[in-house]
């Protein structure tokens, strides 16, 4: 693994689950596999480095991800995010980061800010809750997306779920062989 690398750790009831504030460098991290609950940040970046986050829970937080300070580019890919607000990407000094998300679930507040866009593709949203400088870029949609059991914590789709097989059809397929969910 790289060394930047944070795989399969749960962060509950804390202020910050993972927080990377500005003196520690430059170093860019991927957080995998990794669920953050009932914490006041569950992640809070305030340094210059890109984070690529990836199939990770956020749920139960006041904000799931906050990122300000600084800033650079970062990628969210196939995550679920259901807090009060899901996403804060405002990194201040003039920067020009911006936030991709791909083939993610998002039942919170969602914000940018006016240097600092958040592109939306192939995900799942809750209508009215994206702010200024969210922009949906591709196969995005609004619907219920149909947990298995989320007040217990089990954010597995059910089989009748609308975002089942409608992920980036340019990212790799699932294991049975079809089109990604989201």
């Amino acid at each position: 693994d790289n060394p930047g690398t944070i795989n399969g750790f749960t962060f509950q009831n804390c202020k910050n689950g993972i927080y990377f504030d500005f003196d520690h460098g430059d170093t860019d991290h991927e957080i995998v596999h990794c669920i953050f609950k009932n914490n006041t940040n569950g992640l809070s970046n305030d340094g210059s480095r890109t984070l690529h986050i990836s199939n990770s829970l956020f749920y139960d937080n006041d904000i799931g991800y906050n990122e300000h300070y600084y800033g650079d580019d970062c990628y969210i890919t196939n995550c679920t995010f259901d807090n009060t607000i899901d996403i804060s990407f405002t990194p201040g000094y003039d920067t020009d980061a911006k936030l991709t998300i791909y083939n993610s679930i998002l039942l919170g507040q969602v914000n940018g800010n006016h240097l600092n866009p958040v592109n939306l593709y192939y995900s799942n949203y809750k209508s009215g809750y994206l702010g200024d400088n969210v922009f949906t870029i591709e196969g995005n949609i609004t619907d219920n997306p149909l947990f298995v059991n989320s007040s217990s914590g089990d954010y597995n789709l059910q089989s009748n779920s609308p975002c089942i097989d409608v992920g980036d059809p340019n990212t790799q397929r699932d294991p049975d062989g079809s089109r990604v969910d989201m």
